[in-house]
């Protein structure tokens, strides 16, 4: 019997011994709710270790006390006269039970949690790992931009001295341009000059004017119309008598120059181009041959046996500027 009792003392002492443990496993989740992620982690693999000890532990003592009360019939009677020491044994083993229930279930929801709170962390750390590459990608992309930049400012630099001399360069040819231009102007007018006298037997010298771009050079002018008031008026007119011997002494050519209104040109050029008297009484020059060999215009006709006013009648319409000139036949022609 005395045995027996010692057991339950046992158990007894036990339960006081599990009701410390218990109490430590409580501080213990205490302790979780205030510390980091990784101790609470940890510290609730502590607690769960515990309790699942103390379970086992209960499950013993209960087994034990079984196998003592089929054992002990004294026991038996003990427990029967003093029904209140089972009940307070029964209550507070099942008080503890009940808190150890209680402990599991918080820590695994508290497991739960942290297993959550772990997950999100490492996806957050994810993030951030691929924020952080995006953002060492970014620098590169922006180093390599700034270095683009300075070659590139480098470049225009660079572009902009070649410009610079450049403009100098261009400067200096327009320069030397320009004076060879004055230069090969003047040259022109020595070999080919604005106005030529002509000398012919029989007459005074003539003056006439050359015209030397529209055609060539050495063109005379013996008839020009020019429209200064609003209507063409003729302000040269060399004599026929001088015309006639000029183009009778060696074959001539002439052209037939115009520009119209809307400012374009026109010609007519004619071969062995020259005059004759209407008789030996009346010195009314007519023409006496004209081949033509090339024009812009449409012509159609010989102007043959007709008179220098004739020829002018038929050109001058619509025109700002006429002119007829002759010019001794080349070689070449």
């Amino acid at each position: 019997m005395v045995e027996n009792i010692m057991n339950l003392d046992l158990v007894s002492q036990d339960t006081s011994s599990e009701d410390s443990d218990t109490n430590a496993t409580t501080d213990g989740f205490e302790v979780v709710s205030t510390d980091s992620d990784e101790n609470n982690y940890q510290k609730v693999k502590s607690v769960l270790r515990k309790a699942n000890k103390k379970i086992k532990m209960k499950d013993n003592q209960i087994d034990n006390l079984i196998m003592a009360l089929n054992k002990s019939p004294n026991l038996n009677k003990f427990l029967e006269n003093n029904p209140k020491y089972l009940l307070d044994t029964e209550k507070t083993t099942s008080e503890q039970l009940q808190t150890t229930n209680t402990l599991l279930e918080s820590a695994l929801s508290l497991l739960k949690s942290l297993e959550g709170q772990n997950h999100e962390l490492k996806e957050r750390l994810e993030r951030l790992d691929s924020i952080k590459a995006e953002l060492n990608q970014a620098r590169t992309l922006l180093d390599m931009s700034e270095e683009k930049v300075d070659n590139l400012e480098a470049e225009k630099q660079e572009v902009e001295d070649q410009l610079a001399t450049k403009d100098e360069v261009i400067q200096n040819y327009e320069s030397k341009m320009k004076k060879y231009k004055i230069d090969l102007e003047g040259q022109d007018e020595e070999i080919h000059p604005k106005k030529l006298v002509v000398r012919v037997a029989g007459f005074p010298p003539k003056v006439f004017d050359m015209e030397n771009k529209v055609a060539g050079p050495g063109w005379k002018i013996v008839r020009r119309f020019t429209n200064k008031t609003g209507t063409l008026e003729m302000d040269i007119d060399v004599c026929k008598d001088f015309v006639a011997a000029l183009t009778d002494e060696k074959q001539h050519q002439l052209y037939v120059y115009m520009v119209n209104e809307d400012e374009t040109a026109s010609y007519a050029l004619y071969d062995n181009f020259s005059l004759h008297p209407w008789s030996e009484i009346v010195r009314n020059w007519l023409i006496k041959s004209m081949d033509l060999l090339d024009t812009s215009m449409n012509l159609s006709g010989s102007f043959e046996g007709k008179t220098l006013q004739h020829l002018d009648e038929s050109f001058v319409h619509e025109c700002t500027l006429y002119q007829l000139m002759i010019r001794e036949k080349q070689r070449s022609e």
